[in-house]
């Protein structure tokens, strides 16, 4: 008796122990007895009722395929059995449950009762669902992300084919213009030769006609003059003023057919480039010009000048073209007039003449240059052919010829001539 009062003192110790809830359940589904945990989660009464009505809250015995009982199958294979189930506590909260059915037998070894032991696995089955949703959001979102990749490559592949048709139609409209560039090229090339052709026929003709029209023209300047020495004084007021036009008139016809002779011959002209020292060339030049500088009581600044690769003879040219234009339009009592080199660079000279003088409004800065263009219609000494023949000169050496000026604050006519000068290509 001590023995099995001993034995039942450890069953209930070990009972107490076990933090799972057991159940002893009749063949007929009814709770026998419940331990304490079990109480504590369905309820004090729970004795006598079905066992599917405690844990589910059914009022039949479990089914399949997800709630299979257990214990029939505890019944049908004669040992215990296992399963997972929801199980409902009494407050209604839900708990997934793993649980084993082992069968008790009596002395002939039939079943008679089931002991029900449960475990709760709803904190691994919830970390369990949470890792499946967690694969499950991934592989959503790579699928998501594929099929965004695969669209992407499908749009790549239409902006490719888009793109290299794009480069086909430029590539065409390319070879197009470059085709018609070069048509363009070839016509330009034959229109400037051409032009040339043209321009020498041009410089021809004004030579001929000038040289030709030069002889009768000394002719009628020497009668004239002859007349005016014998017969001035038989000659009446009007007589004399006619024959003073004459004069006058074949004089300035005479200057105008040199200005056009020398037109001519800057093209006509077989140069022979040489070093010149323009120091040296502005010495001889105010030499020349004294006779002007004095009559106008003109003051000459020339500043020193560097050597240059040049036509000597036509370069002179331009300077006194352009000192002597700087002379004959000045309105001042005292003319100023400089003569420098200014912004030398690695490629080229820059010259300038600067004076004091009247100034020339903007609109005519580039028309001084064309031919027989003059400001003043009534000035009887020039031609109107100085500027054209410096900018003539100026631009068969390869250079430029612009000018600066304001009205009343004077003029600066520059000219560029390049360091390395280019003989090869100089008219012949």
């Amino acid at each position: 008796m001590k023995k099995r009062a001993r034995d039942i003192d450890v069953f209930k110790k070990i009972i107490r122990a076990i933090d799972e809830e057991i159940l002893l359940i009749s063949k007929d589904h009814k709770v026998v007895w419940a331990n304490q945990k079990s109480m504590d989660l369905y309820g004090s009464k729970i004795l006598g009722k079905p066992c599917y009505q405690v844990t589910h809250g059914f009022d039949f015995p479990c089914q399949g395929p997800f709630d299979i009982c257990p214990m029939r199958e505890c019944l049908d294979l004669g040992r215990s059995s296992s399963a997972v189930h929801v199980h409902s506590d009494k407050y209604g909260n839900q708990r997934h449950i793993a649980m084993t059915v082992y069968p008790i037998r009596n002395g002939q070894g039939e079943i008679t009762e089931f002991v029900h032991i449960a475990r709760d696995i709803t904190e691994n089955v919830t970390h369990h669902q949470m890792e499946e949703n967690m694969w499950q959001e991934i592989i959503q979102t790579m699928d998501r992300t594929y099929a965004e990749l695969v669209a992407s490559q499908m749009e790549l592949e239409k902006a490719k084919a888009e793109l290299e048709e794009k480069v086909r139609e430029r590539t065409r409209q390319l070879q197009k213009k470059t085709e018609d560039l070069e048509q363009t090229a070839r016509r330009l090339e034959i229109v400037n030769k051409e032009l040339i052709k043209s321009i020498q026929e041009l410089d021809d003709f004004t030579y001929v006609v000038s040289h030709d029209l030069k002889e009768p023209l000394l002719g009628i300047g020497g009668f004239g003059k002859l007349l005016k020495e014998r017969y001035e004084d038989i000659l009446d007021e009007r007589g004399r003023h006619y024959l003073d036009v004459i004069c006058r008139s074949a004089f300035k016809m005479k200057r105008l057919i040199e200005d056009l002779l020398e037109l001519s011959r800057i093209s006509r002209w077989k140069r022979r480039y040489e070093e010149v020292d323009l120091n040296q060339l502005l010495t001889e030049l105010r030499q020349e010009l004294e006779f002007s500088l004095q009559r106008r009581n003109a003051n000459l600044k020339i500043l020193p000048l560097p050597t240059v690769r040049c036509h000597a003879t036509t370069i002179a040219q331009v300077f006194k073209n352009l000192i002597i234009n700087s002379i004959r339009y000045n309105d001042k009592e005292q003319p100023q007039i400089e003569v420098g080199c200014s912004d030398e660079t690695d490629e080229e000279f820059k010259f300038y003449v600067k004076d004091n003088g009247k100034g020339i409004p903007e609109r005519y800065h580039e028309k001084i240059f064309d031919i027989f263009q003059r400001l003043e219609r009534d000035d009887n000494e020039g031609t109107g052919a100085g500027l054209t023949i410096a900018k003539r000169i100026v631009e068969s050496h390869k250079g430029n010829i612009w000018v600066q000026s304001e009205v009343g604050r004077g003029s600066i006519f520059y000219f560029t001539i390049p360091k390395k000068a280019d003989e090869s290509q100089q008219p012949n």
